[in-house]
């Protein structure tokens, strides 16, 4: 009985891991687009006072 629930508490994170792995797949690109849309936003402000 011990081990059958020791291979259940292992299976759970690992479960919980592949959750959590695909549900940041899925945020960090959203979070990446954010971060280089302000950075590109911010560089074309700078760049236009350069230009000025």
């Amino acid at each position: 009985p011990f081990h059958k629930s020791y291979i259940e508490a292992i299976k759970r994170p690992r479960a919980a891991l592949g959750g959590g792995i695909s549900l940041l797949r899925k945020i960090i690109p959203k979070i990446y687009i954010k971060i280089f849309i302000s950075l590109t936003s911010i560089l074309q402000w700078s760049g236009e006072d350069w230009l000025l």
